[in-house]
């Protein structure tokens, strides 16, 4: 894959991660904008009614934290010794989740596409269900190198439901 692809797929999927930004944001902006609401309401009518206002807040916090702008949480995670530089020839297991936010997808887990560069993904393990919702499966990859230094990665998911984009990005020992 090379480097500009990469910067397209990045691009393309730019949405999701500025989504995820955006319902950070407005999720503690909401809760900070219940308790100044909350505290001008106490002034304006003279009362501290405490209780009301605390089950008042979870009931907000809890409808605001089920609303997800993205359909599938894509995480890698290298098993073992992670080093800060990898040379070429080594080997190493990496672990990949997939987290269903919708519980029902259109597409089978077997259609997420993996792409690399600098890598090789020598053989991997069926993916295996860990809880409801959450499935995993190892890669074995093999570091072949790149000009930039640059190893990478990408798991993708699409669907209508926005998808799943996960990326791994490690560094090549220039040695």
């Amino acid at each position: 894959m090379k480097k500009n692809d990469l910067c397209e797929r990045l691009i393309q999927n730019e949405s999701s991660e500025l989504k995820r930004i955006l319902a950070s944001i407005l999720n503690k902006l909401t809760i900070l904008l219940f308790f100044l609401g909350l505290g001008i309401w106490n002034l304006r009518l003279g009362i501290w009614n405490l209780r009301k206002g605390m089950l008042l807040f979870a009931l907000l916090y809890l409808v605001l934290s089920m609303f997800k702008l993205y359909a599938c949480e894509i995480e890698f995670e290298v098993q073992g010794e992670k080093k800060e530089k990898y040379k070429t020839g080594d080997e190493l297991i990496v672990i990949v989740k997939v987290a269903f936010t919708h519980k029902v997808c259109e597409i089978v887990l077997q259609d997420t596409k993996f792409e690399a560069a600098g890598l090789i993904i020598e053989s991997a393990t069926d993916w295996k269900e860990t809880s409801p919702g959450e499935w995993e499966r190892k890669l074995k990859i093999k570091v072949t190198g790149s000009e930039d230094g640059k190893l990478t990665l990408t798991a993708t998911r699409s669907c209508s439901k926005e998808g799943g984009f996960g990326s791994l990005t490690l560094l090549q020992d220039s040695k």
